[in-house]
């Protein structure tokens, strides 16, 4: 794996340095204090992993961390840090683990073969695709199209992009002209309506040819418009593993590395909001059923921590999902990661909604920190 190490101290790189040498199968291809240089050389050399730390000078750790997802790069990320308090908004960010200062041995090498199990997936992903394929749809935050070549296709407009969405999002069926047009330009006359759709479809015509798709994939019959095109995309895949009554780890591990966000969420298409919601309750109906299955088995401990995030992150008002992670940092003896989360709860209850913190999470915290130093810390 190519590993790059930003850090603002010369030493803590030096350090990280060391450690990593010692494995075979990380290659330190660069190593910076500066982050703004980092960001640059990965535009032309990627890594595979970053160890990044939280404090860069002038840069917070997540700020750079949101950089790299907003950019699409596919880069695992290990932060390394003195500070504990950001563990559980590392996660959020995609993050692949949390080191604190200083790093074990142990702990190292977890890590190490956690992002290692990340890239096969990412990797088997790759392999997966057919050849033949020439687009690739994503659609989980915002609308993307990628040729094989890897390059992002451009919309000649944002109907031109609602259109393609929404026929595609049909799943294949045909849509009369009619309702295209009572959803695309309500307020609009017939006639200007109509030519506002043959124009918008003109141009998609154009954008999917551009694409390199060689063959027409809009039909037009019975005044009803279809795609007929055997895309692939997030959602298919995502859709496959949901199936699955009873997933297995590497499945599971694979539907949260494919739901980064809700289906369409950056885009304001009010006719997607149902199928949104439907994907959405179906995500946390699996991830609920994995976690519950697996809850005692320490060989998908990470696998359910990651989980029970996801789920936070989906529901962050809900006080099941709250209990459920309080109780399962108690179980794996995670006491820190305990204390942010309650401190994170107490901020939602007191500053968000104005209310106290239930009493069962309220017991459930001053039962597991009597007798421990971090009674003291919080006090």
């Amino acid at each position: 794996m190519k590993a790059f190490i930003i850090d603002d101290e010369t030493y803590a790189v030096k350090m990280l340095e060391k450690m990593l040498k010692s494995y075979k199968e990380i290659d330190i291809i660069g190593s910076f204090t500066d982050p703004a240089a980092a960001l640059s050389e990965m535009r032309k050399n990627p890594p595979d992993v970053i160890f990044l730390d939280m404090e860069l000078g002038g840069e917070h750790g997540l700020q750079f961390a949101e950089k790299l997802l907003e950019k699409q790069l596919s880069i695992e990320i290990i932060f390394v840090s003195a500070h504990p308090q950001f563990a559980l908004e590392a996660f959020e960010v995609n993050a692949a683990d949390y080191l604190l200062k200083p790093v074990s041995k142990a702990r190292l090498e977890k890590a190490i073969s956690r992002v290692k199990e990340k890239i096969k997936i990412y990797k088997e992903f790759i392999k997966t695709k057919p050849q033949s394929q020439r687009v690739y749809i994503s659609s989980f935050g915002s609308l993307r199209l990628v040729n094989n070549s890897g390059m992002e296709i451009k919309w000649r407009t944002k109907k031109v992009k609602e259109l393609f969405a929404y026929l595609w999002s049909n799943s294949g069926n045909p849509v009369h002209k009619a309702k295209i047009i009572d959803q695309f330009w309500p307020d609009i006359h017939a006639d200007k309506a109509m030519t506002l759709l043959h124009t918008t479809v003109y141009q998609l015509r154009k954008t999917l040819k551009e694409a390199g798709l060689e063959t027409n994939p809009i039909i037009l019959a019975n005044d009803t418009y279809s795609l007929d095109a055997d895309f692939q995309s997030d959602r298919q895949e995502l859709q496959e593993l949901l199936n699955d009554s009873e997933p297995a780890e590497k499945n599971m591990l694979k539907i949260l590395y494919l739901y980064k966000s809700d289906y369409l969420e950056d885009e304001d298409y009010f006719w997607a909001s149902q199928i949104r919601q439907n994907l959405k309750q179906t995500v946390q109906a699996i991830l609920e059923k994995f976690v519950q299955m697996n809850w005692e088995h320490t060989l998908f401990a990470d696998s359910v921590e990651k989980c029970l995030e996801k789920l936070q992150q989906l529901d962050p008002y809900n006080e099941e999902y709250m209990l459920l992670q309080m109780n399962f940092f108690l179980q794996t003896k995670q006491l820190s990661k305990m204390l942010v989360r309650y401190e994170q709860i107490e901020l939602i209850y007191q500053e968000e909604l104005g209310i106290d913190v239930p009493h069962e999470m309220v017991d459930l915290y001053k039962s597991s920190f009597q007798n421990t130093k971090f009674t003291a810390s919080k006090s």
